[in-house]
């Protein structure tokens, strides 16, 4: 995640993209995590805490789409990279979601793109030459703002002061806080990303959130740990 507009800059236009796998027995997750691992993909996460906000009246969320619209179920871990040639994204999700098959699970896979006003968006996919064998998932945002908190565990804010920061500071209602670790959680010193995510349906919304952030000078206030970014989600999908 972005530290501050400096490093937000370096970011703008690469391609992240996130390969899920479901929840399963410890060694058969550590077999798929070591088989990714072997493909190049290194950065796993456990979804340790999924908190699926409730809609507010007074801060309304700026999507209609489902808060759960693409998410798998009993989501278990999620493996990162990031590159800026597609051709490369595109056959490492192939190996990816193959391993995943190999041993008999279904995941999905999402292709975002970080993006400012001077990224355009990625629109350069071909589902079916792309990745056969699979489809596109139904009810994905289009865009994503994150805001990240990461910090051991027991000096993450709660989920009521992230979404009043939010709800207060900016006018909406995230819908969705996740927790996240590179190891399954057992005390409070471990250390989680704490990731609230407002859905915004045009790139228009996205970005006109993106600079009230910034305008708010985020790197400035009582959280020094917080981190923020804007994607295109350019794709979600999971196998026919």
């Amino acid at each position: 995640m972005a530290k501050n507009l400096e490093t937000l800059a370096r970011q703008d236009g690469l391609l992240e993209v996130h390969i899920t796998a479901p929840q399963m027995n410890t060694s058969e997750l550590s077999q798929i995590i070591g088989e990714l691992t072997g493909l190049g993909i290194t950065d796993h996460q456990y979804f340790s805490r999924v908190h699926n906000v409730e809609p507010n009246k007074e801060y309304p969320q700026p999507n209609k789409t489902p808060v759960v619209g693409h998410d798998i179920e009993n989501p278990g871990v999620m493996s990162t990279f990031i590159s800026r040639d597609y051709d490369s994204v595109r056959r490492l999700i192939n190996k990816a979601m193959q391993v995943l098959a190999s041993h008999g699970k279904k995941g999905n896979f999402e292709v975002e793109r970080f993006i400012s006003p001077e990224v355009k968006d990625f629109d350069y996919i071909d589902l079916g030459g792309d990745f056969p064998g699979h489809k596109r998932v139904a009810n994905a945002p289009a865009y994503e703002n994150h805001f990240e908190y990461d910090a051991p565990l027991y000096m993450l804010p709660p989920d009521e002061g992230i979404i009043d920061f939010i709800q207060k500071k900016f006018g909406t209602t995230p819908h969705q806080i996740v927790d996240f670790s590179k190891t399954p959680i057992t005390n409070s010193t471990a250390a989680v990303s704490r990731v609230a995510t407002i859905y915004q349906p045009t790139r228009e919304e996205a970005l006109q959130f993106r600079e009230k952030v910034i305008l708010f000078s985020f790197n400035q206030t009582k959280n020094p740990y917080i981190s923020f970014l804007t994607e295109q989600v350019c794709l979600v999908g999971e196998p026919k």
